[in-house]
This record gives structure tokens, C-alpha cells and sequence, in this order.
């Protein structure tokens, strides 16, 4: 939602042309690499906080459809070591 927010004052709102003639406005662009370090952030503090999943680097071992590709079905069967090495 906030990204939505922000992402309105991207866009000129008179001009039609795919690539506006002046720059976005620095304010805008700050805000989204503030929202951008939040987000990673928060991420990482997940991972330090101590939760036991990313202690014993089983986070990723969860069970979902693979997709039709020979990509797809490798992953989806892939061993735990590299499950593990994905978690760090």
C-alpha cells in the first residue's frame, strides 16, 4: 500500500508520454530506498531475533506445488543441504 502511495507521485499526471521530460522528484525516490532498507531490515531482523527455523535452517522446508518446468521439479525435490544453503 505504501509503495502504491508513492508510486502516484512517480508519474506526471499531465504528460502522456512513456519517459517523462524531468526526473522523479528526489523526495520520491528517498522514500521508496527508505521503504526498500525497512523492508530488508526487517527481513534480517527476523533472522537475528532467534526464531528456531532459522536457527536449525529449516525455514524453506515447506511443501507447495512445483511448476511445470525441469527447474520446477529439481527444486522441488532437491536435497536438504542445498535447502539449508538457500536459508543462509
Amino acid at each position: 500500500m505504501e509503495t502504491g502511495f508513492l508510486a502516484i507521485f512517480l508519474c506526471p499526471l499531465l504528460d502522456w508520454r512513456p519517459f517523462a521530460r524531468r526526473p522523479a522528484p528526489r523526495l520520491v525516490v528517498w522514500l521508496f530506498r527508505w521503504l526498500a532498507f525497512r523492508i530488508m531490515f526487517g527481513a534480517g531482523l527476523i533472522k537475528i531475533r532467534g526464531d528456531p527455523c532459522w536457527r536449525d535452517l529449516t525455514c524453506l522446508y515447506y511443501v507447495c506445488a512445483a511448476s511445470r518446468s525441469k527447474r520446477g521439479l529439481v527444486e522441488a525435490h532437491a536435497p536438504s543441504p542445498l535447502a539449508a544453503a538457500a536459508v543462509v
